[in-house]
């Protein structure tokens, strides 16, 4: 109905006005627009997003009087063109950044088409000098056979031993293991605890049980993706060090030298974080490229297009999400991306994990973990919105009193999930 009444106050032949034409077809465009179930799903995600960017920016709550005033609708406006904006411009990237894959894919079927033709040049070349060949075999049951060759046969070999005793004496005691050294004795391991016996009813065994669950979906996304179609979302927390090390122990039969991951961080990140995802990326492997998050400078949607945008081979990203996180009550253990967002597979292979089963798995496997987790903290973010749990504040202690975090319990003796995120703004 606003539609139509709209409409026909500029409709072209109502009015005289020389900005009518162009007024209605704007018009029509952004009725069709909301029409549209995908795109209507898409504005109102760019809306939201703006609305949260506002919110953080002000450091407002959802209860906040402002929100109300027409200062902030209008803010709000303005704060919506922009991340549309970002957003179109995004996707540009992107499109060119497909485009630009395409281009190297048909550069490569140029160049197989191309090695074809030299391998049927080099076999023909080989059958035409087929005489000459048979030629110089019979010469050499002769005895007709070149001086120096068995000389330098055997140079060869010295060479051989040489080289590799070299490299024996340039390997260094501190380096890490290798990749599959690592992914061998995690996946022997993971074997044996899965072996143990422990009561049904118990915690180790409600782990077992979902290790179980995270391997098949490691498996099956194994089976449907190449490996240069995979990456791993790893920000250094307890879910994501659980998710990476069942994924290194599903991984024992192919050939990996290292795992491409995304770090995304906040602006204001911890210290002891960022040493453990170093350590991580060491120990472990992995290939990290970090991003910064600044809304609305650089949002968690942003960097992930970024990522594909220079890493367009990817199309399915692990991700260590769980139930109880925010956006985390609806998903399963693999979803397509909202509207709106950067398509890629999303797999959360730890989606059903409980806290209590997070921190036995740890525990019991003996894996290093954040140090922050044992001051206290039981959900990691930026230093502006993360503080110890008050729930493992220790008795007889005030929370505000100085800085020393031995007065909180460490994060594994919490058990219900719902308090997991107290330390979080």
């Amino acid at each position: 109905m606003c539609y139509r009444k709209k409409s026909l106050l500029i409709h072209p032949d109502k009015t005289k006005n020389p900005a009518a034409p162009d007024a209605f077809d704007r018009l029509q465009k952004a009725h069709s627009a909301l029409m549209d179930e995908k795109k209507r799903e898409y504005l109102d995600e760019c809306i939201a997003d703006a609305r949260r960017l506002l919110i953080r920016e002000h450091k407002y709550n959802l209860d906040s009087p402002e929100l109300k005033t027409e200062e902030f609708k209008k803010e709000w406006r303005k704060m919506t063109v922009t991340v549309l904006l970002e957003e179109e411009a995004r996707r540009r990237r992107q499109a060119k950044a497909k485009l630009q894959e395409e281009g190297r894919e048909r550069r490569k079927e140029e160049e197989e088409l191309e090695a074809r033709k030299r391998k049927r040049d080099q076999d023909k070349a080989w059958e035409d000098t087929r005489d000459d060949r048979i030629g110089s075999w019979r010469d050499f049951q002769k005895g007709h056979k070149k001086d120096g060759d068995k000389k330098k046969k055997k140079k060869m070999k010295t060479d051989a031993a040489t080289s590799k005793d070299n490299a024996n004496d340039d390997e260094s005691t501190t380096a890490p293991p290798p990749l599959t050294t690592t992914i061998a004795a995690l996946h022997d391991q993971i074997q044996r605890f899965l072996a143990e016996s422990h009561p049904a009813d118990s915690l180790l065994a409600a782990v077992q049980k979902q290790t179980r669950v995270t391997l098949d979906v490691f498996a099956a996304a194994l089976d449907s993706f190449p490996l240069e179609n995979l990456s791993l979302s790893y920000n250094g927390g307890k879910d994501c060090l659980v998710m990476l090390v069942l994924f290194l122990a599903s991984s024992s039969n192919k050939s990996l030298i290292s795992i491409p991951a995304i770090y995304a961080l906040p602006p204001d990140p911890f210290p002891e974080v960022e040493e453990f995802v170093a350590w991580s990326a060491r120990h472990y492997h992995l290939d990290i490229v970090k991003y910064t998050t600044d809304p609305p400078r650089a949002t968690i949607r942003s960097v992930f297009a970024d990522y594909l945008a220079q890493h367009p081979a990817v199309r399915a990203i692990f991700v260590g999400t769980r139930r109880t996180d925010p956006h985390g009550a609806r998903l399963t253990h693999q979803d397509y991306t909202d509207s709106g967002w950067p398509q890629f597979l999303r797999y959360h292979p730890v989606i059903e994990w409980h806290y209590t089963e997070i921190w036995a798995f740890i525990r019991h496997l003996g894996l290093h973990y954040c140090s922050l987790y044992d001051q206290g903290y039981t959900s990691l973010g930026g230093t502006a919105d993360t503080r110890p749990n008050p729930k493992l504040l220790r008795p007889g202690t005030e929370a505000d009193a100085g800085a020393d975090q031995s007065r909180y319990r460490p994060a594994y003796e919490l058990t219900d999930d719902l308090e997991e995120r107290l330390g979080r703004n």
